[in-house]
């Protein structure tokens, strides 16, 4: 059988007209008159000996030369590759040097061999345009509201010691909760309240808001509250309220409590709890001795748990720390008394003394109750201004209910020592003041009233969840009932629906949802039925037989 001009001939002995042994592999591979299989198997198997060259074939351009070229970048699958790798910077957070990255090359070169990667500018160039357009399809879905739109703003340090200021804005779409950021910018002048109020007053402006905003929320520090009173909307429709966040408040709280007290003995037991902790997470010996005793000592459900490391600006931190320290407190114990894990001297200086350990067992109960309100105001789903009252009175209620003993190893129990009593009592009382729990029995009239009290009073009566506000006396029922009433006969008619009042299809029936965190610590934290007034539930129901036997007269 005669050998064909094609260099692949070199690599190949012809069997028949229909197929050719490869001299090294021995493989057999079918032909069809061409060389194209052929070719492709020297290619996926022996790319390190076969060295292609162009095709003698007249009037054909060369296979492999095809094969080696690179894909253009103005080709649509070039492009596609490319935005999917901007994608990648935006969705992760990743720096455009990743282009550079050996490993995402080696990825690349793996996925797609013959894609060119861009240079890290073109995918900078890339992401700038997604941002403008996303900008700009914001705006757009902004203007096409009917509804007003709140706005909240935090300031933040990062990682690398720089601060940016970030202002979302959170709206109703379909009868949905949304949140959208609007900016968040590098602040790179001090944090005055006139800067502050600048720079969201010029993000409204930039994004058509400034007529549009009705509540901004902001945290509770000195110049963040004045630059709230800064923050304008238009001189026909001002911003109705500047509110600080609920959360931040329950926060404050916390510091108020812990500091406290003769000495400071909670400030002191956390600061040695964070140093206790600090020495595990610095020591792989004492960590991984830490692994060991907990497999001795506690039930397999435990295994595998750490220490954690709290962060003094985030007080639930510190819950999580304590709770935790408090669960693995004989494990590090018996790590502290090893002294091939723990040196005599650093023992002495790290262990906590038992009165340590009372103070946080006796707070850890208290610190939970607060964690579920944290739950419940930190919902991105729901709104939240309707559950502050209903959660902090019932917070208050239950901080007050409370018992404050310890267990003692002969399985009885004893009374708290003051600093608990004392911890507990500040928090009830910080709670109060800064809840204004003390002027819910208010004339909406008055001008000393904080105007965050009939803000979270309407808002509470105007959420079905608290529709029998029982959280409130009779007295204050009927006041808030008659305020709200003429708040709302002079709140502007809302546009309706065209069709909705006259359907008369069946409502089509859903199986009841899984509750969420923030609804088990609804439950947990107001109960079912909860009121102040011990009348309440039996005058409701005694309203509702009269509502029926006036329905049936009538």
């Amino acid at each position: 059988m005669s050998r064909r001009g094609s260099d692949v001939w070199n690599h190949f002995v012809a069997e028949n007209q229909t197929s050719a042994k490869c001299k090294h592999c021995d493989a057999t591979i079918r032909r069809h008159g061409n060389t194209t299989n052929l070719r492709e198997h020297l290619m996926r198997r022996h790319s390190n000996v076969y060295q292609p060259t162009a095709s003698t074939s007249a009037g054909c351009s060369s296979v492999t030369s095809f094969f080696q070229k690179k894909i253009d970048l103005s080709g649509g699958k070039a492009k596609e590759i490319t935005a999917h790798i901007a994608n990648v910077c935006v969705k992760d957070l990743r720096p455009f040097s990743i282009v550079k990255d050996t490993g995402f090359r080696n990825l690349i070169a793996h996925a797609w061999p013959t894609y060119q990667i861009p240079n890290q500018e073109t995918i900078r160039q890339l992401v700038m345009l997604r941002h403008t357009a996303g900008i700009q399809a914001l705006k757009s879905e902004l203007e096409k509201l009917k509804s007003d739109i709140s706005i909240t703003t935090d300031g933040w340090t990062s990682m690398a010691q720089d601060s940016y200021c970030t202002i979302t804005v959170h709206f109703l779409r379909e009868w949905e909760m949304t949140c959208k950021v609007l900016a968040t910018r590098a602040s790179l002048d001090r944090h005055t309240a006139v800067n502050l109020a600048a720079e969201v007053n010029n993000t409204m402006k930039e994004f058509g808001l400034e007529h549009r905003v009705f509540a901004c929320i902001h945290n509770n520090a000195a110049n963040v509250n004045l630059a709230g009173q800064m923050i304008n909307g238009t001189k026909d429709r001002p911003i109705a309220f500047n509110i600080g966040c609920a959360a931040h408040s329950l926060n404050l709280s916390i510091g108020d409590a812990m500091k406290k007290g003769v000495d400071q003995p909670f400030e002191n037991m956390v600061a040695a709890a964070r140093r206790l902790v600090g020495h595990f997470k610095m020591s792989s010996l004492a960590t991984n001795g830490l692994r060991t005793k907990v497999k001795e000592m506690l039930s397999s459900e435990h295994h595998g748990k750490g220490l954690i490391q709290d962060v003094s600006t985030r007080w639930n931190s510190t819950f999580y720390m304590l709770g935790r320290l408090s669960l693995l407190r004989w494990p590090v114990v018996a790590v502290l008394s090893d002294q091939s894990l723990t040196k005599p001297q650093e023992a002495r200086v790290l262990d906590m003394p038992a009165k340590s350990w009372k103070l946080a067992e006796e707070i850890i109960p208290v610190l939970r109750k607060v964690e579920l309100a944290t739950v419940l105001f930190s919902s991105q789903s729901k709104t939240t201004s309707g559950v502050v009252l209903p959660a902090i009175t019932g917070l208050v209620e239950q901080l007050k209910a409370m018992t404050f003993e310890c267990a003692v190893t002969d399985g009885r129990r004893r009374a708290t020592t003051p600093p608990g009593q004392n911890f507990r009592d500040t928090l009830v009382q910080s709670l109060t003041e800064r809840f204004f729990l003390d002027q819910l029995d208010v004339t909406y009239e008055e001008t000393n009233t904080c105007e965050l009290v009939p803000f979270y009073l309407l808002a509470s009566f105007m959420d079905p969840r608290f529709r029998n506000l029982s959280f409130l006396s009779e007295h204050e029922r009927h006041a808030l009932a008659k305020f709200a009433s003429k708040t709302v006969k002079a709140m502007p008619s809302l546009p309706t629906s065209s069709g909705a009042a006259s359907s008369t299809s069946e409502p089509e029936v859903f199986p009841p949802p899984k509750k969420s965190k923030s609804e088990v610590a609804m439950e947990e934290l107001l109960g079912k039925g909860k009121s102040r007034n011990p009348h309440a539930k039996k005058n409701l129901k005694r309203k509702r037989i009269e509502r029926l036997i006036k329905r049936y007269s009538n």
